[in-house]
């Protein structure tokens, strides 16, 4: 025969009384997880996931339709920029070589290959200043 071991327990102001077996059983039942629970669980990791992975999609999406509109505007105030720098130029370079140093002015000395290249990139970085500016506004 086995033995039964009962043990002796207070539950409020009255004493009940159980078996070992019936701790064990009643152990176990606390332990386990409420399938509910665990279908939240996976849904919510399922949801930070796609969170994330959607979250992404947007970033690239949305440089995506950006930047044409980025690179048009900067080719389009390069240009502006372009021809106001060469007008600025001309004046600057009629005023220095005709006024101050009394050559004859044409084309040619005013705009050289060098000062070309100088007016062209420096056109490029303001333009992209001048960009970066008009889309904060």
């Amino acid at each position: 025969m086995s033995e039964n071991k009962y043990q002796i327990k207070r539950e409020g102001n009255h004493f009940t009384l159980s078996s070992k077996n019936q701790e064990n059983n009643k152990s176990q039942s606390a332990y386990k997880v409420p399938s509910a629970h665990l279908w939240k669980a996976l849904f919510s990791k399922l949801g930070t996931f796609f969170d994330l992975i959607f979250s992404g999609l947007m970033v690239v999406v949305s440089f995506l339709i950006a930047t044409p509109f980025f690179i048009l505007s900067v080719l389009f105030n390069w240009v502006k920029i372009g021809i106001g720098f060469a007008i600025f130029w001309m004046f600057i370079g009629i005023i220095y070589y005709n006024m101050i140093l009394n050559y004859e002015v044409n084309v040619e000395l005013i705009f050289n290959n060098t000062s070309l290249a100088i007016l062209t990139i420096l056109s490029f970085i303001v333009s992209i200043f001048v960009t970066i500016a008009e889309i904060k506004d």
